[in-house]
């Protein structure tokens, strides 16, 4: 009496159960067949197309700063450095002293371009023109490149090729002639009550050494003035 039941159970359950039983089949066979990986979230690269790190050591190269070189490149040894000079378009008078004249100078070499600073061929009482200006190994020469003399030595033994004439860049004026204040005589030292008070003095009875342009025997002194007269100053780079 109890097995009769189930018996009729199972048999009544029978075509369901094959029929389950056939699907599982066909979506394992169709997921065979397939082989479809799942959609991937990972964000790793793939090792395939990865490139190995190179090998190479990284330089990194510093800018260098290159300095003007004062070098003789044929030779090695230190170029001689010129010093240049040129009359100044600017006449200045005898009594606001050593530094108007400097200022003169001054203000024309900037003016034409000049890099060099400029101080004008001026002596003091205790103080020469010669005095005020360093040495130098190289030649003088006007602005334009014209030689004074082939060295600072010879300037002032008076061994000059050419006395000083020119005006500063870029016309280079010729002041040939022209009355020039320097208190300084051939040698590049002081002339004694010859600065009129050392620049300082504008009377009548004050006295100042005169050169004159482009006068090789009288370019730095020719006579003794009245320091109530203007003048124009020679100006040579330090």
């Amino acid at each position: 009496m109890i097995g009769l039941p189930v018996t009729r159970h199972i048999a009544s359950d029978g075509p369901a159960v094959a029929e389950t039983l056939m699907r599982q089949k066909i979506f394992a066979a169709l997921a065979i067949l397939c082989a479809c990986p799942e959609p991937s979230t990972d964000t790793d690269t793939d090792p395939s197309t990865e490139t190995e790190p190179s090998s190479t050591t990284e330089t990194t190269t510093t800018p260098t700063t290159e300095t003007p070189t004062t070098t003789d490149l044929t030779t090695g040894e230190p170029a001689p450095r010129d010093r240049k000079v040129f009359v100044s378009a600017t006449s200045v008078h005898t009594d606001d002293g050593i530094e108007s004249a400097d200022a003169a100078c001054a203000k024309e070499a900037q003016e034409a371009g000049l890099d060099e600073v400029y101080l004008a061929w001026r002596s003091v009482s205790d103080l020469s023109a010669s005095q005020r200006f360093e040495p130098i190994d190289g030649k003088v020469i006007m602005t334009n490149g014209e030689v004074v003399a082939e060295s600072w030595a010879d300037l002032l033994s008076g061994n000059l090729v050419e006395a000083p004439h020119r005006g500063a860049p870029p016309g280079h004026m010729d002041w040939w002639g022209r009355p020039v204040w320097t208190g300084t005589d051939p040698s590049g030292n002081t002339i004694p009550n010859g600065t009129c008070n050392d620049w300082s003095d504008s009377s009548r009875r004050a006295m100042g050494g005169i050169g004159l342009v482009g006068v090789i025997e009288k370019w730095t002194f020719n006579h003794l003035y009245t320091c109530r007269a203007w003048a124009r100053v020679y100006c040579f780079s330090q």
